[in-house]
C-alpha cells in the first residue's frame, strides 16, 4: 500500500484511513509521490508470492481432433 512508505497508518484497505492517506499524498510534490509509489512497489515485490519459472501456466484443453460444431 502506498500510504505505508509515507509513514501513514494504512489501517483497513476499506477504511477511511486509506482515503485520508491518499489525500495527504496527493498534496505532496510529484517527485515525492513517485518515490512513494516505487517504495510500495519494492515492498510488494519483496512480499509477493513468487511464481515458479519452471511451472508453465496451464493452457486450456484443446478440442478432440475431427470434432467441430
Amino acid at each position: 500500500m502506498i500510504p505505508q512508505p509515507a509513514g501513514l497508518d494504512a489501517g483497513s484497505p476499506f477504511g477511511p484511513a486509506i482515503a485520508q492517506g491518499l489525500v495527504g499524498i496527493e498534496q505532496l510534490p510529484v517527485e515525492q509521490q513517485q518515490q512513494l509509489v516505487r517504495a510500495a512497489a519494492r515492498r510488494y515485490a519483496i512480499t509477493a508470492p513468487s511464481r515458479s519459472a519452471s511451472t508453465p501456466a496451464a493452457s486450456p484443453p484443446r478440442p478432440a481432433p475431427g470434432r467441430s460444431r
